[in-house]
């Protein structure tokens, strides 16, 4: 067994701190087990949709329809919600997911999208024009998030781009991110890194719908369908935790150079 890396002290300079936080993330040796857990808990969750979906199945058709007879009016109040949640920290996985039970793949995924940065645009400004002084104030007793804002403001579009794609906690690195010096224009453009992870999380909302659809026997997919949907799922699940084992493999690049 592996000895555990001591915890830095308060004092240590930002760059210490950066490649402390980054190290524990990226080159942890018990990375593969939490990506195994990963897939553990995602058959899980459809297991238990499976199982629930006896209940509460038969009510998605209606809740399909509620959902297109408001129109464009549905998206835009996801998007409200989404952006106002986030703040509170509401998990922003749990919120793609229920964007692809309620809109499936393809739509959903265009909204979660949307919603994602009209909610990184929100949290940028807020936390720039006005909580800006007390989040610094914060990272001063958080020393390891505070290295992470230092490192952001250095390295900009780069670092912020693998983190996205990491990822990292989406509502802390918005926050962190308005605290910082980075400029908005590269701010936007490291939002690509979020297409995967959302794609896979929509992904799972729109399978857990079809799954409790079936269960309650109100399904209309075609076998080749339902083949092709969950195949695909895996295929996506697969590439989206790839594209996160490439981008921790970068950020060790990246700490070996602060």
């Amino acid at each position: 067994m592996s000895a555990v890396e001591p915890e830095l002290p308060i004092g240590a300079p930002p760059d210490h701190q950066f490649r402390h936080s980054v190290r524990n993330v990226a080159t942890s040796p018990r990375r593969w087990g939490r990506i195994f857990l990963v897939l553990v808990a995602i058959a899980l969750a459809i297991a238990l949709v499976a199982i629930l979906g006896k209940w509460f199945g038969s009510k998605l058709p209606r809740f399909e329809h509620w959902i297109q007879s408001l129109g464009w009016w549905g998206p835009a109040v996801f998007l409200a919600a989404f952006s106002v949640l986030t703040l509170f920290q509401v998990p922003e996985f749990l919120l793609a997911i229920a964007g692809g039970v309620a809109f499936g793949l393809w739509e959903g995924f265009l909204v979660v999208i949307a919603a994602n940065v009209t909610a990184a645009l929100f949290a940028f400004f807020l936390y720039r024009l006005v909580f800006r002084k007390r989040f610094e104030q914060m990272l001063q007793r958080h020393p390891k998030t505070h290295a992470v804002e230092s490192a952001v403001s250095a390295k900009g579009f780069k670092l912020m781009l693998l983190l996205r794609l990491a990822p990292f906690n989406f509502s802390l690195l918005n926050a962190i991110f308005g605290a910082s010096n980075v400029r908005l224009t590269p701010f936007l453009f490291a939002l690509v890194g979020i297409i995967p992870g959302n794609f896979s999380t929509v992904y799972f909302g729109t399978v857990a719908r079809h799954v409790a659809q079936k269960s309650a026997g109100v399904d209309t997919l075609g076998t080749t369908h339902e083949i092709s949907l969950f195949v695909g799922f895996l295929v996506t699940v697969v590439i989206c935790l790839f594209v996160a084992h490439v981008a921790h493999h970068a950020l060790e690049q990246v700490e070996s150079s602060v």
